[in-house]
């Protein structure tokens, strides 16, 4: 299911280098999924990244993720349904 939901990591890549995210910017990333974009963007870029995601289990997987790369500091994730996410 992975090639059909999750993002590959060449677009991630490519995401994050069309943004031009720089140190001391926070990007927002909504329906993040298990994080693959803003995993990406932390360990290529000083910015900080917030997924946003409602499935508490690709949540569990994002943040596990992050302190295993090291960029848990860059790379934070929220479950929340993002009609409700001030």
């Amino acid at each position: 299911m992975s090639r059909v939901h999750w993002t590959p990591l060449a677009v991630a890549r490519r995401v994050v280098a069309l943004l031009g995210a720089s140190a001391g910017e926070e990007m927002l990333d909504v329906g993040a999924g298990v994080g693959k974009v803003c995993l990406i963007g932390a360990l290529c870029s000083g910015a900080r990244w917030r997924g946003l995601e409602l499935r508490v289990r690709l949540i569990e997987a994002a943040r596990r993720a992050a302190q295993d790369l090291g960029v848990a500091d860059r790379a934070r994730f929220v479950q929340t349904d993002v009609t409700e996410f001030a």
